[in-house]
C-alpha cells in the first residue's frame, strides 16, 4: 500500500472538486495518477469519496485521517458551512458503516468529532 503525503491529499482535493463540478472524473483520475503518482484505484476512490461527501452520502472506501481532514477543511473553505456539514454527515455515515463491519476507527472518529465542534 502506498503512503501518501499532505500534498497528495491536497492535489486529490483539488482534482476531486474539479471532477465534482464538471462531471468528468476520468480526467481528474488521470491527472492524479500521471501528475501526482497516485495509484489509479486510489485516485478513483478519492474522487468518489469526495463526491459522496459533497452529497452527504455514505462512502465505503476508507480515507486516512489526514485525507478526511484535508477534504473536510477544503470543503468548508471552498463551499461553506452547509457543504461542510454534509461532509461531516458523510464521514459519520462512513464510520457507522465501518463499525457495522467490526472495524473500529477511533482516530478517524476523533478527527471528525474535532472538526465538527463549533468554534
Amino acid at each position: 500500500m502506498a503512503k501518501y503525503t499532505a500534498s497528495h491529499y491536497q492535489a486529490a482535493f483539488r482534482e476531486a472538486d474539479i471532477a465534482f463540478k464538471t462531471g468528468n472524473s476520468q480526467h481528474s483520475i488521470d491527472r492524479l495518477s500521471e501528475d501526482h503518482g497516485i495509484e489509479r484505484g486510489t485516485a478513483q476512490a478519492f474522487v468518489s469519496c469526495y463526491a459522496r461527501m459533497m452529497r452527504g452520502m455514505v462512502y465505503k472506501r476508507g480515507l486516512s485521517e489526514l485525507a478526511t481532514e484535508t477534504f473536510l477543511k477544503g470543503i468548508k473553505a471552498k463551499h461553506g458551512h452547509e457543504a461542510f456539514m454534509r461532509g461531516i454527515d458523510a464521514a459519520r455515515l462512513h464510520l457507522a458503516y465501518r463499525e457495522s463491519l467490526g472495524h473500529h476507527l477511533p482516530g478517524l472518529q476523533i478527527t471528525v468529532d474535532r472538526l465538527a465542534e463549533p468554534i
